[in-house]
């Protein structure tokens, strides 16, 4: 109930307050599985942060709730949301909503995952890809090594004669991150699976620029470094409903 409050405070007028007592009753409809309530304040969230007139505020309701209905995968809102939110975050970023530009970066991300849940693990890289292209143009590099960190772990389990290429166009795309964007993204990972392919095939002078590189930011077992930090910290730098798609392929596969 403290909880409850807190979240819930402020001008009951007010669009954000409204949009935050719907998702923690959401939350709530979600953590009973009632998936006819959670649809209930999901509609009165979209309504509610419409009349506002704040397109990253309605954005914002779009995907979360889309993020709720991955547990229920098959449910036929969560298309018509993730294609619906994403054209208003587009709308936001033109009219210069600065909130709009991560999140289409985000709608992206839930549109490789929603392919990837139904087993469209071509479609799914290809949206990863978008997401990547993207999130580079906008210098959110970063963001940009986690979705092809999606697409190449995709296709190394999934459409293999793409893998190769997309781990070396994700090791190029990557060159330009500082030192803290790498120890902070899953960039290095990538990097580290890339050393393991240009070693085995012999590219002595790539294999030494990533030595280099590596050494200087993670000293001398870097390597080691990052197979535990892969270990510990991957699912923490992965978003729940790509998470929801992992596991769904796994367990259909």
């Amino acid at each position: 109930k403290a909880i409850q409050r807190l979240a819930t405070a402020g001008n009951p007028n007010d669009p954000e307050v409204n949009f935050r007592k719907c998702l923690f009753e959401m939350g709530n409809a979600l953590k009973d599985k009632d998936l006819k309530r959670l649809h209930y304040w999901g509609q009165r969230m979209l309504d509610v942060t419409q009349k506002s007139g704040n397109k990253g505020l309605f954005a914002t309701a779009h995907i979360s709730y889309a993020g709720m209905l991955f547990n229920f995968k098959r449910d036929p809102q969560l298309p018509l949301l993730l294609e619906k939110g994403g054209r208003i975050a587009k709308q936001g970023m033109q009219q210069g909503d600065a909130a709009c530009l991560p999140l289409v970066i985000q709608f992206y991300g839930y549109q490789g995952a929603y392919a990837q849940i139904r087993r469209n693990f071509t479609e799914a890289i290809d949206w990863f890809l978008k997401q990547a292209a993207f999130s580079e143009e906008h210098k959110f590099l970063p963001q940009a090594a986690t979705a092809w960190y999606q697409a190449v772990e995709l296709a190394r389990r999934k459409d293999n004669s793409r893998y190769h290429t997309l781990l070396e166009q994700a090791y190029r795309a990557g060159l330009p991150m500082t030192d803290d964007e790498i120890t902070s993204s899953v960039y290095s990972v990538l990097v580290a699976d890339y050393h393991d392919y240009v070693y085995a095939n012999k590219l002595s002078a790539v294999v030494n620029e990533i030595e280099e590189r590596m050494s200087r930011i993670f000293g001398k077992g870097w390597k080691e470094e990052i197979a535990q930090m892969k270990k510990s910290k991957m699912r923490m730098l992965m978003q729940p409903h790509t998470i929801i798609a992992e596991e769904t392929a796994e367990v259909s596969s």
